[in-house]
């Protein structure tokens, strides 16, 4: 499954560059940097779990087949969300016609 899917993902980015740029890299982009915030808000417990009354959260994260590499590709990569978002506000859609 995850062989066509791959297969279907890179005729996409051939034809039709835009499209593939917008859904695959801007999501994984997005995806990832909420994914890392998450990671970064400890939750709250007693004390006598913890004694600062904090531990780092468990994420599971439930992606689609096409979105798995790509994510694990930028895990490891700081992605500040502020300028993130100010990028896809501010984007220009007409610059990804085909």
């Amino acid at each position: 499954m995850k062989d066509e899917v791959t297969k279907m993902m890179e005729e996409m980015k051939k034809g039709y560059p835009g499209v593939y740029k917008i859904i695959l890299d801007e999501r994984n982009i997005y995806l990832t940097a909420m994914l890392q915030a998450t990671v970064r808000q400890k939750q709250k417990v007693t004390k006598e779990i913890s004694e600062d009354g904090f531990v780092p959260p468990v994420v599971v994260a439930v992606v689609g087949i096409a979105h798995q590499q790509g994510i694990q590709d930028l895990l490891n990569t700081s992605i500040i969300i502020s300028s993130l978002l100010s990028r896809l506000i501010s984007t220009n859609f007409s610059n990804y016609k085909d």
